[in-house]
């Protein structure tokens, strides 16, 4: 039986999340929490298996509970369920150690398998409404050629074409050309998707504008 827990400071939304997650038969929501004091405690004292961790939280912020349970509890999984398609959200939470990134607005079945991934021990970050284990990851990383890991790197560092062009001694065309196949292989539709693939690679280094809320 998979035991959750949910983080999120509206009641009426963890109160529809349980009645849907309880029609799993081997999920069990064991408890809820409404700010991040709560949930430190519901953590301490129910030893949830994954914790459904919302961002902006009353008292303690997302990110600060889930450094707790990294900390206290290394065996619970952590699943960031939000609202924010923030690329910054997303490599903070990383950076935590969260096993998964996932939007509110996602089908039950997208869900219900996100949770099924974290549990069996894959990473999950959500990129453009798909939500990739760790295994697909790496499976169409590995179509990358040398040169397309490398531009992809600098998509992460937020370089433009035509500096990516003039780093290489290319063509913007060229670097069109490569950012398409790109695309192509990692299954992204747009630049942003681009981006957070970057992310799980550890190519980012410099985050979008904006604070953590």
């Amino acid at each position: 039986m998979v035991r959750i827990l949910h983080v999120d400071d509206h009641p009426l939304f963890r109160e529809g999340t349980k009645k849907l997650l309880q029609g799993e038969p081997d999920f069990e929501v064991v408890g809820g929490a409404g700010d991040g004091l709560q949930a430190v405690e519901q953590v301490s004292i129910l030893a949830p298996d994954v914790v459904l961790l919302d961002i902006n939280l009353p008292k303690l912020s997302g990110l600060k509970v889930a450094e707790y349970i990294r900390a206290e509890r290394p065996d619970c999984r952590i699943l960031v369920f939000t609202m924010h398609n923030r690329i910054e959200y997303v490599q903070k939470f990383r950076e935590v150690g969260a096993n998964g990134y996932l939007l509110k607005d996602s089908s039950l079945e997208v869900i219900i398998e996100s949770i099924r991934t974290v549990i069996q021990g894959s990473v999950g970050f959500q990129s453009s409404g798909v939500f990739a284990t760790s295994d697909l990851q790496l499976e169409r990383i590995g179509l990358l050629t040398t040169r397309e890991n490398e531009i992809l790197h600098l998509i992460g560092q937020f370089f433009r074409n035509k500096e990516i062009a003039e780093r290489f001694g290319i063509s913007v065309r060229t670097v069109e050309v490569h950012r398409a196949h790109i695309m192509k292989k990692l299954g992204a539709e747009d630049s942003t998707s681009l981006i957070q693939w970057s992310l799980v690679m550890g190519g980012a280094t410099e985050p979008l504008p904006g604070g953590l809320i």
